[in-house]
């Protein structure tokens, strides 16, 4: 019968789609604005790179190994770091007309949108920190 951290440890590997489905959403909306290159913006990369590890990392790791728990959520942090110190903080998606003003209201929210993307990716960790720790409190009962 499965205890009760088990089950902490289940609903917290369950929290962690979390990562993959929000670097892909954030992949997808990067890849559906205007194009400005051929390639795409180095912003959705580092999206879709942190998505295919954290997911990857899901469907094949059991997440009970303290070591490589924090070695996969170092590498979160780093990709995000890695993106912020190369490309800054991604300007707004949709860019305001000095012609027409929308009201303080939208320009704050379309102005605000890049710092939201920022602290949402680095919020993101806090799914894998919380894994990691229901997973270490599993290996202490089962100790």
């Amino acid at each position: 019968m499965p205890t009760v951290a088990e089950y902490k440890y289940r609903d917290a590997r369950q929290g962690a789609m979390s990562v993959p489905v929000l670097n892909l959403a954030f992949f997808l909306i990067f890849i559906a604005t205007p194009p400005r290159t051929v390639l795409p913006d180095s912003f959705a990369l580092y999206c879709l790179l942190s998505a295919l590890l954290i997911g990857g990392a899901l469907a094949v790791y059991n997440w009970r190994t303290g070591g490589i728990n924090l070695i996969l959520i170092g590498l979160y942090v780093a990709i995000y770091l890695m993106e912020v110190s190369t490309q800054g903080i991604p300007a707004p998606v949709f860019p305001l007309s000095e012609d027409m003003s929308k009201g303080i209201f939208a320009e704050l929210v379309v102005m605000s949108i890049p710092y939201a993307y920022s602290t949402l990716r680095i919020a993101a960790v806090i799914p894998l920190v919380n894994l990691h720790v229901k997973s270490r409190a599993v290996r202490i009962t089962e100790a």
